[in-house]
């Protein structure tokens, strides 16, 4: 049974952080922008606390779903959330560049190199 956990969620600096628990494994998380500042593409950093990390972008930009830009905090956490969740189900690996997506408020977000 997987079980989450949210330990914290803050944004400074309009950058958001946080972790998740995922089967007791803690994992960090922060948004990561590309472009200038504004309606940049947005991706996510990933990492397992004292271990492994990795970086995606989006695919589309975010910025283009109007729930995204009220509801920051919400999207990287749940998105979070779902890398969590493929690292416990694929022997503690994060998903390669382009073979996964994630579903966030029904758009389907590419993961892909950024």
């Amino acid at each position: 049974m997987l079980t989450y956990q949210v330990a914290s969620v803050w944004a400074g600096n309009s950058t958001i952080k946080g972790s998740v628990t995922v089967s007791d494994i803690e994992f960090g998380y922060n948004e990561t922008k590309y472009g200038n500042a504004g309606a940049g593409n947005r991706g996510i950093r990933i990492y397992v606390k004292e271990g492994r990390d990795q970086t995606y972008k989006f695919d589309p930009n975010p910025h283009g779903d109007r729930w995204y830009n009220k509801y920051q905090k919400d999207f990287y956490k749940t998105a979070a959330e779902d890398l969590g969740n493929y690292y416990v189900s694929h022997s503690n690996k994060f998903p390669r560049y382009e073979k996964h997506s994630v579903e966030i408020h029904d758009v389907e977000y590419n993961l892909i190199s950024p």
